[in-house]
C-alpha cells in the first residue's frame, strides 16, 4: 500500500498536471483513482490479485495525460481545447498508456493490461483483469466518474457494454 500511495501521489503531482488543461486533468485524476479503488474492490471478490488490479486501474488511462503533456509543450497546439482533442485522445490513449508504462519500465503484464484495457479478449483469450476493469469503469461512469462526462441525455444502461461480455 505504501508503494501504491507513492505512485498515486507522483501521478497527481506531475502526470495529471497539464497547463491549460486543469479541468480535464482533474477529471482524469478522479477517474483513475476511482477506477483503481473500484477494480480493487471487484477483484477482492475474485481470485484476482486486487493490488495488481489497483495499479492497472490507476494507470489504465495515463495515456490521456501523456498525450496532453506532449501537446502542451508544442506551441502549435496552444489554445486547442480538451473537447477538440478528446475524440483523437480517446482513440490513442490505450496505446499511449502502454508506451508510458514501457518507458517507465513497469512489468510486462502491466504494460499488456493497460494496452488492452478496453478489450475483454486479448489474442482470443478472455483476460479476467480486463473484465474486472471494464466492470469498474462502468461503475465509475454510472457514478459520474468517467474520463469523459456522459452526455446530458445519456442513459447509462443503454451505453453500457453489451451483456454477453460482462456476463
Amino acid at each position: 500500500t505504501l508503494r501504491e500511495l507513492v505512485l498515486e501521489a507522483a501521478l497527481h503531482l506531475r502526470v495529471f498536471r497539464v497547463p491549460g488543461m486543469e479541468r480535464p486533468m482533474e477529471r482524469l485524476s478522479r477517474h483513475s483513482t476511482a477506477t483503481a479503488h473500484a477494480v480493487r474492490a471487484v477483484c477482492r471478490r475474485t481470485s484476482l490479485d486486487a493490488e495488481y488490479a489497483f495499479l492497472v486501474g490507476l494507470l489504465h488511462d495515463v495515456g490521456f495525460a501523456g498525450c496532453l503533456l506532449a501537446l502542451a509543450e508544442d506551441p502549435y497546439w496552444k489554445g486547442v481545447t480538451f473537447e477538440q482533442f478528446a475524440p483523437v485522445l480517446d482513440e490513442v490513449h490505450a496505446e499511449a498508456s502502454a508506451l508510458l508504462t514501457r518507458l517507465w519500465k513497469l512489468p510486462e503484464p502491466i504494460q499488456r493490461s493497460v494496452a488492452n484495457h478496453h478489450d475483454l479478449k486479448v489474442n482470443g483469450k478472455v483476460e479476467p483483469i480486463n473484465a474486472a476493469l471494464i466492470v469498474a469503469e462502468q461503475l465509475c461512469w454510472e457514478a459520474g466518474l468517467g474520463m469523459l462526462p456522459p452526455p446530458e441525455d445519456a442513459d447509462p444502461y443503454a451505453m453500457a457494454m453489451p451483456e454477453p461480455p460482462l456476463e
